[in-house]
Protein backbone atom coordinates (compact mmCIF):
# COMPACT_ATOMS: atom_id res chain seq x y z
CA UNK A 1 0.00 0.00 0.00
CA UNK A 2 2.85 2.31 0.64
CA UNK A 3 4.05 1.79 -2.93
CA UNK A 4 0.57 2.49 -4.35
CA UNK A 5 0.23 5.70 -2.34
CA UNK A 6 3.59 6.94 -3.47
CA UNK A 7 2.75 6.12 -7.09
CA UNK A 8 -0.56 7.93 -6.78
CA UNK A 9 1.16 11.00 -5.46
CA UNK A 10 3.70 10.76 -8.22
CA UNK A 11 1.03 10.76 -10.95
CA UNK A 12 -0.80 13.69 -9.34
CA UNK A 13 2.39 15.55 -8.53
CA UNK A 14 2.22 18.22 -11.29
CA UNK A 15 -1.44 18.98 -10.54
CA UNK A 16 -0.83 19.25 -6.79
CA UNK A 17 2.17 21.48 -7.40
CA UNK A 18 0.13 23.81 -9.57
CA UNK A 19 -2.67 24.01 -7.01
CA UNK A 20 -0.18 24.73 -4.21
CA UNK A 21 1.42 27.51 -6.22
CA UNK A 22 -1.98 29.12 -6.76
CA UNK A 23 -2.75 28.84 -3.04
CA UNK A 24 0.56 30.42 -2.09
CA UNK A 25 0.04 33.25 -4.56
CA UNK A 26 -3.31 34.14 -2.99
CA UNK A 27 -2.84 35.17 0.67
CA UNK A 28 -5.63 34.24 3.03
CA UNK A 29 -7.23 37.30 4.60
CA UNK A 30 -8.40 37.25 8.21
CA UNK A 31 -12.03 38.18 8.75
CA UNK A 32 -12.34 41.97 8.47
CA UNK A 33 -13.94 42.06 11.92
CA UNK A 34 -10.61 41.08 13.56
CA UNK A 35 -8.28 44.12 13.77
CA UNK A 36 -4.75 43.62 12.47
CA UNK A 37 -3.37 44.90 15.79
CA UNK A 38 -5.18 42.15 17.67
CA UNK A 39 -4.04 39.44 15.22
CA UNK A 40 -0.44 40.55 15.65
CA UNK A 41 -0.76 40.51 19.43
CA UNK A 42 -1.77 36.84 19.31
CA UNK A 43 1.45 35.92 17.50
CA UNK A 44 3.69 37.44 20.15
CA UNK A 45 4.92 35.57 23.21
CA UNK A 46 6.07 37.40 26.33
CA UNK A 47 9.58 36.58 27.57
CA UNK A 48 9.12 34.30 30.57
CA UNK A 49 9.97 35.36 34.13
CA UNK A 50 11.57 32.47 36.06
CA UNK A 51 11.92 33.25 39.76
CA UNK A 52 14.43 31.75 42.18
CA UNK A 53 14.74 32.10 45.96
CA UNK A 54 16.91 34.97 47.10
CA UNK A 55 18.61 35.88 50.37
CA UNK A 56 17.51 34.99 53.87
CA UNK A 57 14.01 36.44 53.58
CA UNK A 58 12.05 38.79 55.82
CA UNK A 59 12.70 39.01 59.54
CA UNK A 60 8.98 38.40 60.11
CA UNK A 61 6.87 36.22 57.84
CA UNK A 62 3.90 38.29 56.67
CA UNK A 63 1.17 38.62 54.09
CA UNK A 64 -1.16 41.47 53.05
CA UNK A 65 1.67 43.93 53.72
CA UNK A 66 2.84 46.78 51.49
CA UNK A 67 6.26 47.50 50.00
CA UNK A 68 7.79 50.86 49.06
CA UNK A 69 11.19 51.90 47.71
CA UNK A 70 12.47 54.95 49.60
CA UNK A 71 15.89 56.20 48.60
CA UNK A 72 18.29 53.26 48.77
CA UNK A 73 15.97 51.15 50.96
CA UNK A 74 13.09 48.71 50.42
CA UNK A 75 10.51 49.05 53.20
CA UNK A 76 7.92 46.39 54.11
CA UNK A 77 5.03 47.73 56.18
CA UNK A 78 2.39 46.00 58.31
CA UNK A 79 0.52 42.91 57.18
CA UNK A 80 -0.52 39.76 59.04
CA UNK A 81 0.94 36.56 60.40
CA UNK A 82 -0.56 33.71 62.43
CA UNK A 83 -0.95 36.06 65.42
CA UNK A 84 -2.98 38.67 63.54
CA UNK A 85 -2.41 42.13 62.11
CA UNK A 86 1.00 43.74 62.58
CA UNK A 87 2.42 47.20 63.31
CA UNK A 88 6.03 46.33 62.51
CA UNK A 89 8.14 47.72 59.67
CA UNK A 90 11.36 46.29 58.27
CA UNK A 91 13.74 47.37 55.54
CA UNK A 92 16.65 46.13 53.40
CA UNK A 93 19.39 48.19 51.72
CA UNK A 94 19.57 48.30 47.92
CA UNK A 95 23.08 47.26 46.92
CA UNK A 96 25.11 47.57 43.75
CA UNK A 97 23.61 45.82 40.76
CA UNK A 98 20.11 45.79 42.23
CA UNK A 99 20.89 43.23 44.93
CA UNK A 100 19.19 43.45 48.32
CA UNK A 101 20.95 43.31 51.67
CA UNK A 102 19.50 41.64 54.75
CA UNK A 103 16.18 42.88 56.14
CA UNK A 104 16.23 44.49 59.59
CA UNK A 105 13.45 45.78 61.83
CA UNK A 106 13.13 49.56 62.21
CA UNK A 107 11.96 51.59 65.19
CA UNK A 108 9.07 53.23 63.38
CA UNK A 109 5.82 51.26 63.74
CA UNK A 110 2.23 51.80 62.69
CA UNK A 111 -0.19 53.36 65.15
CA UNK A 112 -2.85 50.76 64.30
CA UNK A 113 -2.13 47.13 63.38
CA UNK A 114 -3.39 46.65 59.84
CA UNK A 115 -3.23 44.46 56.77
CA UNK A 116 -4.77 44.67 53.28
CA UNK A 117 -3.91 48.38 53.23
CA UNK A 118 -2.35 50.55 50.51
CA UNK A 119 0.75 52.71 50.82
CA UNK A 120 2.20 55.57 48.78
CA UNK A 121 5.23 57.85 48.90
CA UNK A 122 4.07 61.45 48.48
CA UNK A 123 6.79 64.05 48.68
CA UNK A 124 8.64 63.55 51.95
CA UNK A 125 5.96 61.31 53.48
CA UNK A 126 5.06 57.63 53.47
CA UNK A 127 1.28 57.25 53.60
CA UNK A 128 -0.62 54.13 54.69
CA UNK A 129 -4.32 54.14 53.75
CA UNK A 130 -7.13 51.99 55.10
CA UNK A 131 -6.82 48.25 55.58
CA UNK A 132 -8.28 45.86 58.09
CA UNK A 133 -8.07 45.59 61.88
CA UNK A 134 -11.13 44.05 63.49
CA UNK A 135 -13.02 45.42 60.51
CA UNK A 136 -12.35 47.72 57.58
CA UNK A 137 -10.51 50.97 58.37
CA UNK A 138 -10.98 54.50 57.06
CA UNK A 139 -7.94 55.89 58.90
CA UNK A 140 -4.74 57.13 57.25
CA UNK A 141 -1.28 57.23 58.79
CA UNK A 142 1.87 58.88 57.56
CA UNK A 143 5.54 58.97 58.54
CA UNK A 144 8.11 61.60 57.52
CA UNK A 145 10.96 60.46 55.29
CA UNK A 146 14.17 61.70 56.92
CA UNK A 147 17.70 62.17 55.66
CA UNK A 148 19.21 58.98 54.28
CA UNK A 149 15.80 57.38 53.73
CA UNK A 150 15.07 56.77 57.41
CA UNK A 151 11.45 56.88 58.60
CA UNK A 152 10.18 59.06 61.42
CA UNK A 153 7.25 58.18 63.65
CA UNK A 154 3.87 57.35 62.13
CA UNK A 155 1.03 59.72 62.99
CA UNK A 156 -2.58 59.82 61.86
CA UNK A 157 -2.76 61.80 58.65
CA UNK A 158 -5.34 64.40 59.62
CA UNK A 159 -7.90 63.15 57.09
CA UNK A 160 -9.94 59.98 56.60
CA UNK A 161 -11.33 58.16 53.62
CA UNK A 162 -15.05 58.61 53.02
CA UNK A 163 -15.54 54.82 53.07
CA UNK A 164 -13.73 52.33 55.28
CA UNK A 165 -12.19 49.72 53.00
CA UNK A 166 -9.50 47.06 52.67
CA UNK A 167 -8.07 45.07 49.75
CA UNK A 168 -8.23 48.28 47.70
CA UNK A 169 -5.58 50.07 45.64
CA UNK A 170 -4.29 53.64 45.85
CA UNK A 171 -2.63 55.55 43.02
CA UNK A 172 -1.37 59.10 42.62
CA UNK A 173 -2.38 60.78 39.36
CA UNK A 174 -1.25 64.38 38.99
CA UNK A 175 -2.29 66.30 42.07
CA UNK A 176 -4.75 63.66 43.29
CA UNK A 177 -4.61 60.38 45.20
CA UNK A 178 -7.26 57.91 44.06
CA UNK A 179 -8.48 55.01 46.24
CA UNK A 180 -10.13 52.31 44.15
CA UNK A 181 -12.50 49.45 44.98
CA UNK A 182 -11.97 47.03 47.87
CA UNK A 183 -14.36 45.68 50.47
CA UNK A 184 -16.09 47.14 53.52
CA UNK A 185 -16.84 44.17 55.71
CA UNK A 186 -18.86 41.80 53.52
CA UNK A 187 -19.75 44.54 50.99
CA UNK A 188 -17.74 44.57 47.76
CA UNK A 189 -17.07 48.03 46.33
CA UNK A 190 -16.75 49.58 42.90
CA UNK A 191 -16.55 53.12 44.27
CA UNK A 192 -13.60 55.47 43.86
CA UNK A 193 -12.65 58.36 46.11
CA UNK A 194 -9.89 60.91 45.87
CA UNK A 195 -8.06 63.65 47.75
CA UNK A 196 -5.97 66.55 46.51
CA UNK A 197 -2.24 66.55 47.23
CA UNK A 198 -1.29 69.87 48.80
CA UNK A 199 2.05 71.61 48.15
CA UNK A 200 3.39 70.55 51.57
CA UNK A 201 2.69 66.87 50.85
CA UNK A 202 -0.42 66.67 53.04
CA UNK A 203 -3.74 65.35 51.73
CA UNK A 204 -6.94 67.32 51.53
CA UNK A 205 -10.32 65.81 52.41
CA UNK A 206 -11.41 62.72 50.48
CA UNK A 207 -14.62 62.78 48.45
CA UNK A 208 -16.52 60.25 46.36
CA UNK A 209 -15.41 60.44 42.73
CA UNK A 210 -17.99 60.72 39.98
CA UNK A 211 -16.81 57.63 38.07
CA UNK A 212 -16.74 54.06 39.37
CA UNK A 213 -15.38 50.70 38.28
CA UNK A 214 -17.64 48.71 35.96
CA UNK A 215 -17.65 45.81 38.43
CA UNK A 216 -17.29 45.50 42.18
CA UNK A 217 -13.70 44.45 42.75
CA UNK A 218 -11.32 43.68 45.61
CA UNK A 219 -7.91 42.05 45.84
CA UNK A 220 -7.18 43.57 42.42
CA UNK A 221 -4.25 45.49 41.01
CA UNK A 222 -3.95 48.88 39.31
CA UNK A 223 -1.18 50.42 37.21
CA UNK A 224 -0.61 53.31 34.81
CA UNK A 225 0.46 52.80 31.22
CA UNK A 226 0.27 55.08 28.17
CA UNK A 227 -2.12 57.63 29.61
CA UNK A 228 -4.51 55.01 31.04
CA UNK A 229 -5.13 53.52 34.46
CA UNK A 230 -5.59 49.74 34.17
CA UNK A 231 -7.44 47.66 36.79
CA UNK A 232 -7.97 43.88 36.77
CA UNK A 233 -7.80 40.71 38.82
CA UNK A 234 -9.25 40.12 42.26
CA UNK A 235 -12.78 38.95 43.00
CA UNK A 236 -16.19 40.34 42.11
CA UNK A 237 -19.76 39.43 43.02
CA UNK A 238 -21.33 41.20 40.03
CA UNK A 239 -18.91 40.77 37.14
CA UNK A 240 -15.89 38.96 35.72
CA UNK A 241 -12.92 40.29 37.69
CA UNK A 242 -10.57 38.61 35.22
CA UNK A 243 -11.52 41.17 32.56
CA UNK A 244 -9.28 44.24 32.60
CA UNK A 245 -10.80 47.72 32.75
CA UNK A 246 -9.10 50.99 31.96
CA UNK A 247 -9.81 54.73 32.26
CA UNK A 248 -8.11 57.57 30.40
CA UNK A 249 -6.04 59.95 32.52
CA UNK A 250 -6.49 63.64 31.75
CA UNK A 251 -3.65 66.16 31.77
CA UNK A 252 -4.73 67.41 35.19
CA UNK A 253 -4.98 63.93 36.73
CA UNK A 254 -8.72 63.60 36.11
CA UNK A 255 -9.93 60.06 35.45
CA UNK A 256 -12.40 59.42 32.68
CA UNK A 257 -15.06 56.69 32.72
CA UNK A 258 -13.86 53.08 32.82
CA UNK A 259 -14.16 50.79 29.79
CA UNK A 260 -13.53 47.08 29.29
CA UNK A 261 -10.40 46.19 27.35
CA UNK A 262 -11.83 42.94 26.00
CA UNK A 263 -8.91 40.97 27.42
CA UNK A 264 -9.35 38.53 30.28
CA UNK A 265 -6.83 36.70 32.45
CA UNK A 266 -6.18 33.13 31.33
CA UNK A 267 -6.90 32.06 34.92
CA UNK A 268 -8.99 34.19 37.28
CA UNK A 269 -6.99 34.92 40.38
CA UNK A 270 -7.40 36.82 43.63
CA UNK A 271 -4.69 39.12 45.02
CA UNK A 272 -2.18 38.86 42.20
CA UNK A 273 0.40 41.56 41.49
CA UNK A 274 0.80 43.16 38.06
CA UNK A 275 3.82 44.99 36.63
CA UNK A 276 4.59 46.70 33.33
CA UNK A 277 7.76 45.35 31.69
CA UNK A 278 8.89 46.39 28.21
CA UNK A 279 5.40 46.73 26.77
CA UNK A 280 3.97 43.65 28.50
CA UNK A 281 1.58 43.42 31.42
CA UNK A 282 2.76 40.60 33.69
CA UNK A 283 0.34 39.21 36.31
CA UNK A 284 2.17 37.30 39.03
CA UNK A 285 0.73 34.54 41.26
CA UNK A 286 -2.44 34.98 43.39
CA UNK A 287 -5.09 32.56 44.66
CA UNK A 288 -7.16 30.36 42.35
CA UNK A 289 -10.64 31.90 42.18
CA UNK A 290 -12.62 28.66 42.62
CA UNK A 291 -10.22 27.18 45.22
CA UNK A 292 -8.93 30.01 47.37
CA UNK A 293 -6.73 27.74 49.49
CA UNK A 294 -4.64 26.97 46.40
CA UNK A 295 -2.02 29.66 45.76
CA UNK A 296 -0.74 29.94 42.20
CA UNK A 297 2.90 30.21 41.23
CA UNK A 298 2.03 30.80 37.58
CA UNK A 299 2.62 34.04 35.68
CA UNK A 300 0.75 35.26 32.64
CA UNK A 301 1.34 38.25 30.39
CA UNK A 302 -0.44 40.25 27.69
CA UNK A 303 0.94 42.90 25.32
CA UNK A 304 -0.23 46.48 25.65
CA UNK A 305 -1.90 47.72 22.46
CA UNK A 306 -3.41 51.01 21.35
CA UNK A 307 -6.86 49.59 22.06
CA UNK A 308 -6.01 48.03 25.43
CA UNK A 309 -4.48 44.59 25.90
CA UNK A 310 -3.81 41.56 23.73
CA UNK A 311 -4.37 37.98 24.80
CA UNK A 312 -2.98 36.74 28.12
CA UNK A 313 -0.70 33.71 27.88
CA UNK A 314 1.63 31.79 30.26
CA UNK A 315 4.90 33.61 30.98
CA UNK A 316 6.93 31.83 33.67
CA UNK A 317 6.50 30.96 37.33
CA UNK A 318 7.56 31.47 40.91
CA UNK A 319 9.11 28.70 42.98
CA UNK A 320 6.23 28.81 45.49
CA UNK A 321 2.57 29.62 45.02
CA UNK A 322 1.56 32.72 47.00
CA UNK A 323 -0.99 35.51 47.23
CA UNK A 324 -1.17 38.73 49.23
CA UNK A 325 2.49 39.18 48.32
CA UNK A 326 4.25 42.27 47.00
CA UNK A 327 6.37 42.77 43.90
CA UNK A 328 8.91 45.52 43.28
CA UNK A 329 11.45 46.25 40.56
CA UNK A 330 14.99 47.23 41.54
CA UNK A 331 17.32 47.81 38.62
CA UNK A 332 17.31 44.74 36.42
CA UNK A 333 15.59 42.52 38.99
CA UNK A 334 11.98 41.83 39.96
CA UNK A 335 11.50 40.84 43.61
CA UNK A 336 8.51 38.98 45.07
CA UNK A 337 8.27 39.40 48.84
CA UNK A 338 6.33 37.41 51.44
CA UNK A 339 2.68 36.47 51.04
CA UNK A 340 0.38 33.64 52.07
CA UNK A 341 1.11 30.05 51.06
CA UNK A 342 -1.19 27.24 50.02
CA UNK A 343 -3.47 26.04 52.86
CA UNK A 344 -2.55 29.12 54.90
CA UNK A 345 0.44 30.52 56.71
CA UNK A 346 2.62 33.58 56.20
CA UNK A 347 5.78 33.41 54.09
CA UNK A 348 9.08 35.13 54.82
CA UNK A 349 10.74 33.96 51.60
CA UNK A 350 11.83 36.27 48.79
CA UNK A 351 12.19 35.33 45.15
CA UNK A 352 13.60 37.29 42.24
CA UNK A 353 13.76 37.13 38.44
CA UNK A 354 15.84 39.11 35.98
CA UNK A 355 14.10 41.63 33.72
CA UNK A 356 14.06 39.93 30.29
CA UNK A 357 15.40 42.97 28.41
CA UNK A 358 18.45 43.01 30.72
CA UNK A 359 19.67 39.71 29.25
CA UNK A 360 20.02 36.29 30.85
CA UNK A 361 21.21 35.83 34.40
CA UNK A 362 23.15 32.80 35.65
CA UNK A 363 20.77 30.28 37.16
CA UNK A 364 20.69 26.65 38.21
CA UNK A 365 18.42 23.88 36.99
CA UNK A 366 14.74 24.57 36.47
CA UNK A 367 13.73 22.61 39.57
CA UNK A 368 10.18 21.69 40.57
CA UNK A 369 7.11 23.66 39.71
CA UNK A 370 8.47 25.18 36.47
CA UNK A 371 5.47 24.97 34.18
CA UNK A 372 4.10 27.29 31.54
CA UNK A 373 0.62 25.93 32.05
CA UNK A 374 -1.47 28.35 34.15
CA UNK A 375 -2.14 27.01 37.60
CA UNK A 376 0.11 23.95 37.42
CA UNK A 377 2.72 23.62 40.11
CA UNK A 378 0.80 26.12 42.20
CA UNK A 379 1.76 24.60 45.51
CA UNK A 380 4.79 22.55 44.55
CA UNK A 381 8.08 22.99 46.33
CA UNK A 382 6.90 24.57 49.57
CA UNK A 383 8.08 21.81 51.90
CA UNK A 384 10.97 20.88 49.61
CA UNK A 385 12.56 24.31 49.48
CA UNK A 386 11.91 25.13 53.11
CA UNK A 387 12.45 28.90 52.95
CA UNK A 388 10.93 31.01 55.71
CA UNK A 389 8.40 28.72 57.33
Amino acid sequence: MVVNKRRGVGRLGPLLLALSLVACATPTEAPPSVPLEFRLSQARQAPALWFDFYGSGLRQARWSHSTDVIGSWVYVVGGSDSDGQMVTVERAPILKGGDLGAFQMVRSTLRTPRDCHASLVIGSWLYVLGGDHQGSLDTIERAPILKGGDLGSFQYGGTRMTTARDEHTATRLGNYVYVIGGVRGPVQLNSIERAEVRPDGSLGPFSRYRHSLLANRYGHWALVRGGYLYVAGGLSDNGNAGVAERAKIGADGELGPFERTGSSLAERRDSPIAIDLDGWLYVIAGARENAMHIKLNSIEAAPFTDTGLGRFAPAGSLRVGRDYHTVTRIGDWIYTIGGEKTYGGALSSIERARVPSAGPAPRESSGPGRSLEPGLGSHMGEDYWGYGW
